[in-house]
């Protein structure tokens, strides 16, 4: 089979500007055009169309990503009774829950403590009692050197 060589070609009878709207059709491009002023017009027209019809883009900061406004919400919620926690769904079911003794406040879990310390701890206590008024007391007598 021959191999066919560029000079064995015949020459094309189409002008320049005809192989050059071939060669844009075969590769999908469109060869620009001189066009109106009307029709420049319309295409901005159509182009405003398309762009307000599409969402703005928006930049987005990963870093600090945009946060739904807080939003009260009643239910669900926690009663109380003693040490326990339930959890209610509706204004039925917490007007149940107080019927039956719970409540809506929480024990108090930060009550001082009511025992003694162990006698190793009570002297640990005292040690740290006393290295803090010794460090007040060093901090007050250099305040009054250096204003002195």
């Amino acid at each position: 089979m021959p191999i066919p060589e560029p000079g064995l070609y015949r020459p094309s009878n189409l002008t320049k500007e005809q192989r050059e709207a071939d060669l844009a059709a075969c590769y999908g491009v469109t060869v620009e055009q001189e066009i109106t002023h009307e029709e420049a017009q319309r295409m901005r027209q159509i182009l405003a169309r398309f762009e307000s019809e599409s969402k703005p883009i928006q930049t987005i900061d990963l870093n600090n990503p945009p946060r739904e406004p807080y939003r009260f919400q009643k239910f669900p919620m926690l009663v109380y009774r003693g040490g326990e926690t339930l959890r209610v769904n509706s204004d039925a079911q917490l007007n149940d829950a107080l019927d039956n003794g719970w409540s809506k406040d929480a024990s108090s879990f930060h009550d001082e403590r009511t025992e003694d310390l162990k006698p190793a701890y009570q002297m640990e206590v005292q040690q740290a009692e006393t290295k803090l008024a010794e460090a007040r007391e060093a901090s007050r007598r250099r305040r009054t050197h250096e204003a002195a």
